[in-house]
């Protein structure tokens, strides 16, 4: 494939803000690192002061965003830099959402839990794409979007898929946020970023690439360009079907929730499940049924696994200690 061609599939999938670029950069007098939007006058004397009467952009007169070019891009595959992208657009919507798994306190494993959010995702036939991050730790799941969506719908959305994967982000757990991280534009900055996959030096060591998941997301695909064609879009009309069947609703109560980045750890969004009718399920599931028939024999593992499905149930409060509790031997 053309690099011309290259650029124009990468851009059909990596939709955001075109009015600004966010750029990694690190210090190595002072250690610190960041990202921080390109300025079209940076190094452009006489407009550009940066070294001379302070250190840094902030308070600029002169400072002017960038927009996202070709140029920029070809450098970010090569790894002259980093590249990132503002995925919430100036109308609160979104051509993607991602999940952000990590593990920075070196007690978490992200690449379970993003395994437990994937096997969700491909049940509800929602196309989920897992990418390692470019530290190589963790992993960014990519949902995209035919059009671009409510970014509250999406998180609603893709908040629930998280939950019913069992990622309790109240918790200590490796999820750490979603991209976009807001709902809406604060109207005080450009709103949260995520970098660009597909960086030159990473991408050398495996990271920022699309990753085959079966190989346990271990490996990336071989063919990053040919695979990236192959990426299904997930139509809007998706996400109005699960919101309808799962009853989700919008928190309405606290509109600035997760508008700060890096907060996002906890539940964002009043999302109501319709009580599951245990006698429904009982006759369907060969394990309610072992449960029944076995229970005074039944595993302690096997017996928190029936707890947990009846405490789903519209009726769970009665159903388990009648069909499974009382005849468990440990139970009290």
């Amino acid at each position: 494939m053309k690099e011309a061609d290259q650029i124009s599939l990468f851009l059909s999938f990596f939709k955001g803000r075109q009015d600004a670029v966010p750029r990694y950069w690190h210090s190595a007098k002072s250690g610190k690192s960041g990202y921080a939007p390109v300025c079209a006058n940076e190094w452009h004397l006489p407009q550009c002061r940066k070294g001379h009467v302070f250190s840094g952009c902030a308070g600029c007169a002169h400072l002017r965003h960038a927009r996202l070019s070709r140029q920029m891009l070809e450098d970010h595959f090569a790894g002259s830099h980093i590249l990132g992208i503002y995925p919430l657009l100036t109308d609160h919507r979104c051509w993607f959402l991602a999940a952000d798994f990590d593990n920075h306190c070196g007690t978490h494993n992200p690449l379970r839990e993003v395994k437990q959010f994937y096997e969700v995702c491909e049940f509800q036939e929602f196309p989920c794409y897992v990418l390692r991050s470019k530290s190589g730790t963790g992993y960014h799941a990519f949902v995209f979007f035919e059009e671009p969506v409510s970014a509250a719908k999406a998180r609603t959305v893709i908040s629930a898929l998280l939950d019913e994967a069992g990622i309790n982000r109240e918790r200590d757990s490796a999820f750490d946020r979603l991209f976009p991280a807001q709902d809406r534009l604060s109207g005080k900055g450009l709103g949260s970023l995520i970098a660009l996959p597909f960086q030159g030096k990473a991408a050398q060591k495996g990271h920022t690439l699309f990753l085959d998941p079966k190989t346990g997301f271990a490996k990336p695909y071989a063919d990053q360009w040919n695979f990236l064609k192959s990426v299904q879009k997930i139509p809007e009309s998706d996400l109005d079907l699960l919101m309808d069947e799962w009853h989700l609703g919008e928190n309405r109560e606290n509109p600035a929730a997760g508008q700060k980045g890096g907060t996002d750890h906890h539940r964002d969004f009043a999302i109501r499940y319709p009580p599951a009718d245990f006698e429904q399920i009982a006759r369907l599931c060969p394990f309610i049924a072992h449960c029944r028939e076995d229970a005074a024999v039944l595993s302690e593992p096997d017996w928190y696994v029936m707890l947990t499905i009846s405490a789903r149930c519209a009726d769970g409060r009665t159903s388990f200690p009648q069909i499974t509790c009382a005849p468990y031997p440990g139970y009290s």
